[in-house]
């Protein structure tokens, strides 16, 4: 039998084998997956023998939407773009060495509002949030970090983009007020906003692992903490445990089809730099 694969950044997901995989330094993660409706779900490194009250999670914040456009110099070909929010496929990385390079940037875009990823997101954490009846959820929104990463692209640019922090924490509150509106009395009363920044990270990376490496910051008895992610996100729990040794917290993953990655420009506002 040919065997097919789930296309998803950075993972090979077998539909044969019902497994997610990937190389990460010399090491192979496998995560074995079963299918829940629409979806695939898995647990790393495998499923907690005992019940756990003390769930972390998050959201990832703009999408690939979020981009900038460069001087248009050829113009037998469409402008180059790069999305800020893409570091697995290297494009941020990407954009940011070409405008060191000298590149001009000409206009960014950025979302105005959440997508089908943020709804899908958050309706599969709160029907989570119900069959595991946590005493405690430690909810990431990484509002700081994505400022961040708008602090280096100013730097780089050499210029303001108080728009841009302005929408940002406009879009962070609307979703707040979305999760907020979807959960029921009880899970509101449970669920804290965490910033990892607040209690010793010092740049985004550290900080979405940050939850998984110290718990016990947040409250969390790292006897008591599992977390719930994006196949995607289960690195900041690898990381962590990678880090700091021991039992590593348990994951359960998600592998749904949703629009966190799609580059076309709808609900965007334009900041013209040139």
């Amino acid at each position: 039998m040919q065997d097919h694969y789930f296309p998803y950044p950075g993972w090979r997901i077998s539909l044969k084998n019902s497994e997610a995989i990937r190389r990460v330094d010399d090491e192979i993660i496998k995560i074995r997956l079963l299918k829940t409706g629409e979806l695939l779900e898995g647990w790393w490194p495998s499923i907690p023998r005992d019940k756990k009250t003390a769930m972390i999670t998050g959201i990832c914040l703009w999408d690939a939407r979020w981009q900038v456009e460069f001087e248009h110099i050829n113009k037998n070909n469409p402008p180059a773009r790069r999305s800020l929010t893409l570091p697995r496929e290297r494009e941020r990385e990407s954009a940011i060495k070409k405008i060191t390079n000298g590149a001009r940037v000409a206009r960014i875009y950025y979302p105005l509002n959440f997508r089908i990823y943020h709804q899908a997101t958050i309706a599969w954490q709160l029907r989570k949030i119900v069959q595991f009846k946590p005493k405690h959820i430690a909810y990431h929104l990484p509002t700081k970090e994505y400022h961040d990463y708008v602090n280096v692209l100013e730097e780089k640019l050499g210029m303001s983009l108080k728009p841009l922090h302005e929408s940002l924490d406009t879009f962070v509150q609307t979703l707040i007020n979305y999760i907020n509106a979807e959960a029921d009395d009880e899970t509101r009363k449970k669920i804290e906003f965490i910033v990892p920044y607040n209690k010793g990270a010092t740049h985004p990376y550290e900080s979405y692992s940050f939850p998984y490496k110290f718990p016990e910051k947040f409250g969390i008895d790292k006897e008591e903490a599992f977390g719930i992610e994006h196949l995607a996100e289960v690195s900041a729990a690898y990381t962590a445990w990678k880090q700091n040794g021991g039992d590593p917290v348990p994951v359960l993953v998600v592998v749904m089809r949703d629009d966190y990655h799609d580059k076309k420009l709808i609900d965007t506002e334009r900041l013209d730099i040139l």
